[in-house]
């Protein structure tokens, strides 16, 4: 998927429209530790998104892994989904967040991005 520009159209994985869903994995070393990299699929609904992380995270803990690398199709988004992507650019990273619904909201956002950035960027 990550080899050929995304079509105008958009992604489709038609073994996912089918019902079917392939994953791929693979272990990436990160700061001396194996971390597992998922390649998802693409999920219709967020229920079926959230059952498949949750299972996710039951594997990982299950085998001591410290962390997960998702990558592959976007999650679904609905009304009940706040999401947020990070953007690695040359000498930026760009963060786009859900929406706030006050200050103090986005106060604790900003706080835990920049706690983030310093955990992992500081160093």
């Amino acid at each position: 998927m990550h080899a050929h520009a995304t079509p105008a159209s958009g992604l489709l994985d038609e073994l996912a429209q089918s019902g079917l869903h392939l994953f791929s994995l693979g272990i990436e070393p990160c700061d001396g530790q194996p971390t597992a990299l998922i390649e998802l699929p693409q999920f219709c609904d967020v229920p079926s998104f959230l059952a498949v992380l949750e299972c996710l995270a039951q594997a990982s803990r299950a085998c001591d892994l410290p962390a997960l690398i998702l990558a592959g199709y976007p999650p679904p988004v609905d009304a009940t989904v706040e999401l947020t992507t990070v953007t690695p650019d040359p000498a930026v990273v760009e963060i786009n967040t859900a929406p706030s619904v006050d200050g103090a909201d986005f106060l604790w956002r900003s706080r835990e991005i920049y706690a983030a950035a310093a955990d992992r960027l500081g160093s």
